[in-house]
């Protein structure tokens, strides 16, 4: 047979059924508008956007300025210790040319023409040690 001429493989006649709806319709298929809600509308996440970034600003600015009074603090304080400091520096470099002095004069008792303490230098203004004191003591 011919395909779609109603006749089976057979060369009978099969009874022709159209596919229809039941009796009273098929049931109501449940489908509603299911929309999300909204998210906020721009202007409002682009005002906490600005409120959120002048907050950090300020968080900012107010960190900076207390670092620098931090760090104005302690050069004050640094300034304030710096003539404590250097009056124990001379005391130190007093008592070592002392010490230096006594140890050339035992080194050089043997020597006539050599005066204990004579400058090196021909000026009359101070000339700091070009070596340091603590190892002409140490003799």
């Amino acid at each position: 047979g011919q395909i779609g001429s109603g006749t089976t493989a057979r060369g009978k006649m099969a009874a022709f059924r159209q596919d229809l709806p039941p009796p009273g319709g098929f049931a109501e298929v449940p489908f509603k508008k299911s929309v999300p809600v909204r998210a906020p509308r721009g202007i409002f996440l682009y005002a906490a956007g600005v409120g959120l970034m002048a907050f950090g600003f300020s968080r900012v600015i107010s960190g900076n300025q207390r670092r620098r009074r931090l760090r104005a603090e302690a050069l004050e304080a640094r300034a304030a210790l710096v003539p404590v400091l250097q009056a124990e520096q001379d005391r130190r470099q007093v008592r070592q040319q002392y010490q230096s002095l006594l140890a050339e004069e035992k080194i050089m008792e043997g020597v006539k023409e050599w005066k204990v303490g004579q400058k090196v230098y021909n000026t009359e203004r101070y000339v700091p040690p070009t070596q340091p004191i603590s190892l002409v003591s140490s003799v």
